[in-house]
Formats: structure tokens, sequence, C-alpha cells
């Protein structure tokens, strides 16, 4: 052999060395990295599911000594659930043998039978000592099931609470879309769930295309997203049909790390029964049961605040103060009874005769008020003598034994000059006992 020919294969046979000595390198590598990952790599063989290899975390996870494992079944370290561990491993193996992959929460046996939760990933390849095998890596997630199973046990807990309570409650993103209600929110709008969650509340609850206006029906959620704190309110919804529903409304924001709201917690309670209630009480207080007209407290809430709008507007206004006569005489003629419809014949008398918006009054026994029955420029007599047509032809329509008769007085409310009801009253009663002096 040529020098030239041994010298070549010389270095061919140094650098086959030099790369079997990079490689030897490389998997001593490999091999470092896998004993010293976080998580436990096993090494089973495909053919009789045999553990040929576990790194050392693996070794840990299950409480055995080094190579302990190694020549064992891989079904030794499955705990029983529903099914065997031999069960779990065959669920195993047939899903690697159709997909080549498993992955999966799978509860594991410790030496000493404890057991714990891992999150598993198993794929399979060749190894040139073992054939066919499967590799498995598991990491302990035994404490972030623990904390899983507390949280799902504390949202069953809530969402039994919420589901359980009176008050309509409704996860709201900050673009008012719905995220979550309860039973009593669906009930409350008289629509089904997938019509509610997913829904902005302006298109579910109030029926509209667009969010309700800041000033209009004031609502809460535009003064969370402004101030940024709870806010509580009443507010307008409407049922399916369309019927006002009134809510006394809590929002709470829901923010994130940085601080800005994310979330909204819409709370309502259905306070339409209550509504209706005050307003019958607050009807009651001012209205006249006999006559059904407003009685002495509603006239002067409600005319002082038409002498405020006159007076804003510079605007002359008449007031007219009625009395019946002979009530008297009535009653002892003919009784109470008689006495109490002549009142309430004069209180529809003075309704047909006079605009819906003026305020008319029964002030007490015989005596009425209307406000008010003109403005400056007006024939106040023209006005007062329809009265008297409407009073003659309710005489000549009734078959009862004495005829309706009126007393009246009419008072003028002058802005640049304003008097307060009680002394237009006063003036009016005066020009009634002067007409009734009259009569006599």
């Amino acid at each position: 052999m040529r020098n030239s020919d041994l010298l070549k294969e010389l270095e061919d046979l140094r650098t086959r060395v030099q790369s079997l000595e990079a490689s030897k390198a490389e998997l001593g590598l490999y091999a470092e990295i896998v004993a010293n990952m976080a998580e436990g790599v096993c090494l089973i063989r495909a053919g009789d599911g045999v553990i040929a290899y576990c790194n050392p975390k693996y070794e840990r996870l299950f409480d055995y000594d080094p190579d302990e494992l190694v020549g064992k079944h891989i079904s030794v370290v499955n705990a029983p659930t529903d099914k065997s561990p031999k069960e779990t491993a065959d669920k195993i193996i047939k899903t690697l043998n159709e997909k080549g992959v498993w992955i999966g929460d799978i509860l594991n046996k410790k030496k000493d039978g404890t057991t714990f939760w891992s999150h598993a990933v198993v794929s399979k390849f060749e190894n040139p000592a073992h054939g066919k095998v499967w590799i498995s890596l598991q990491q302990d997630i035994t404490a972030q099931r623990a904390a899983e199973a507390e949280k799902e046990k504390l949202k069953q807990m809530l969402e039994g609470i919420t589901q359980g309570i009176t008050e309509s409650i409704m996860l709201l993103s900050t673009d008012f879309k719905i995220k979550w209600a309860n039973k009593t929110a669906l009930a409350q709008a008289g629509l089904p769930s997938e019509e509610i969650i997913g829904n902005y509340c302006y298109k579910a609850i109030h029926h509209q295309e667009q969010p309700c206006d800041s000033h209009d029906n004031s609502c809460p959620l535009y003064a969370i997203l402004k101030t940024g704190e709870p806010t509580s309110g009443v507010h307008t919804h409407h049922d399916k049909s369309g019927n006002k529903v009134f809510v006394e409304v809590n929002v709470y924001p829901i923010r994130n790390e940085a601080g800005e709201i994310i979330e909204i917690v819409h709370v309502s309670k259905d306070i339409t029964e209550r509504r209706k209630m005050e307003e019958d009480l607050r009807t009651l207080s001012l209205t006249d049961e006999l006559s059904g007209l407003y009685n002495r407290r509603g006239f002067f809430a409600s005319a002082e605040q038409l002498q405020k709008i006159a007076k804003r507007e510079k605007k002359g206004l008449f007031m007219l103060y009625v009395d019946l006569d002979g009530l008297k005489e009535i009653n002892d003629t003919y009784g109470h009874q008689d006495g109490d419809k002549a009142l309430r014949e004069i209180a529809d008398i003075l309704k047909e005769t006079y605009r819906e918006s003026d305020i008319i009054a029964r002030l007490g026994g015989d005596e009425f008020a209307v406000f008010p029955i003109g403005t400056e420029g007006d024939d106040i007599e023209a006005i007062t003598s329809r009265m008297q047509e409407n009073i003659d032809r309710c005489n000549e329509e009734s078959t009862r034994g004495y005829k309706l008769s009126m007393s009246w007085g009419v008072a003028y409310f002058d802005p640049a000059k304003p008097l307060p009801i009680d002394a237009m009253l006063n003036a009016a009663d005066k020009a009634m006992y002067e007409q009734k002096q009259s009569k006599q």
C-alpha cells in the first residue's frame, strides 16, 4: 500500500473517531438533559408494557429507589378508578396504537399505595435497544386538581346562592353584553337563556337597538364606567310584552390587575309593585275620596307649581272658587247620602266644564276650586257661564227633589305681583260670598 493511501485511511479513521466521540458527547448531553428534566420521564416497551427507563424525577414522583421501577409493568403505577389499572393502561395503549400519542390526566399510585394526579403526554417511537417504545412525560398536578376542585365547589356554592335569591344578577362586559344571568334575571326578562346570554342588555331588557341614553332613564352602567365606583338607582326595564318594569339597580365593577374595569356585576330587584303601591298611597294622600278630585293638600301642591311656571313665563292666570248652595238643607231634608251625591255631581260638572289639565279640587265640605280656568285676556264671564249652563242641564235631566245651585268667585294671579294660593283663595272666597249674598 502506498504511503499516500495509508495516510488517507488514517485521516478517514481519525474523522470517524472524532464523529463518534461527538455523537457520544451529544448523547451524553441528551441523557443529562433528560435526567434533570422537571417532568418525570419514563420509557415503556410497546411489546409488553414493561418500564425500560425512568429518569430520577419519575422515580421521585412515585417514591421508588433508582432503577427500582425498571422491569415492572406500567400498570404498577396506575391507581384504580372506575377502571382497573390494567384497563387504564390498555385504553392508553389502544389510543397510542391508533393515534401515536395520548394526552390526559391520570390517577397514579405511589410505592406506599397513596395516590396522586399527574398530567401525562405519551408518544411512541423506535429505539435501537428496545424496538418500539412509548415515552411518557408526567407532571404532578395534585395541588392544581385540588385547587380546581375547590374552585368548582365554590362555583357551585355561588351558583346555588345566586340562583336561589330573588334579585336579578347579571354579569356584563363593558360594552353591555350579558355574559351570565341567574334564573331571576331570565324570569324578569321573560326570555330563554339563549336569548339573554351573549345579547346586549339594551336589546334583551329594553327592546331597543341602542344603549340607554345617559340622561334618559338614568342608566347606572354609564355612571359606573364614568366614575369607576359602585352605583345604585332606579331604572326602567321592559318585559317580553313591552310592559314597563321598575327595578332598583346596584352595579359593581370587576377590575383587572391594572385596575381597569373589565366586567360589571348588575344586581336588580323588581320594585314595580312597590312603586305602584307608593303611587297609590301618594294618590290617596292627594285625592278626595268622595269626589275623586284633588283634596286640599293635592290642590295646594299642584297649584303652587303652576304659579311658579306662570311667574317665570310672566303669564296671568284666573282661579275659580265654588261653593255648593244649600248642602245643609239637602242633608237635613234628604239625608247625607243625597248630600254626598250632590257633591259628586258638582265634581262631575266641574270636570265636564274645565280642561283635564286644570287642577280641580274639593277643598273640604261644600267648597271646590279650579286653577286655572283661563289666562289674561280670556272672557272669564263666558267661561263661568258655560259652567252655569252645565248646572242647568244637569238639573233638567235629574229627577231628584231639589235643584243644584252653586255660588262662585274668581281671583287673578298677577305674575308681576304674585299672591300665594291661600291669599288667592281668600280673594275668590270673598267674591263668592258677595255673589251668594246677592241671591238672597
